[in-house]
């Protein structure tokens, strides 16, 4: 390698590590700017798990309980559906428990009514 390349090399690693130590320098000097406010926006990169209340899930948890008692494949398999849909939406919990609820109820109507 020429001693040139090399050259440009190093100061475009001094360049980045000039600026890089810059932008921590200011990161620092606005934490201590902001005191005990800026602990709560260290947590802003991670990944929270929420789940959203949404009609969806739960009119997908009724269509599973509808499908216990009448038209469980076709009930069933939407509530199946809307479950999948109202997860993706954020409410896990709700989509969850339908497309449990109407797999359930299609289980038994196979396993025991057929």
């Amino acid at each position: 390698m020429s001693h040139k390349k090399h050259d440009r090399r190093l100061k475009r690693n001094r360049n980045r590590n000039h600026l890089q130590d810059q932008r921590e320098y200011h990161i620092e000097s606005a934490y201590e700017l902001m005191g005990n406010e800026a602990q709560d926006f260290g947590t802003v990169n991670e990944k929270r798990e929420v789940d959203v209340p949404s009609g969806l899930g739960y009119t997908a948890i009724g269509f599973a309980i509808a499908s216990l008692f009448m038209f469980p494949y076709i009930l069933g398999l939407t509530s199946i559906a809307l479950g999948f849909m109202s997860i993706y939406q954020g409410s896990r919990s709700a989509g969850a428990t339908a497309m449990i609820i109407g797999a359930a109820a299609i289980l038994i109507h196979f396993l025991f009514l057929t």
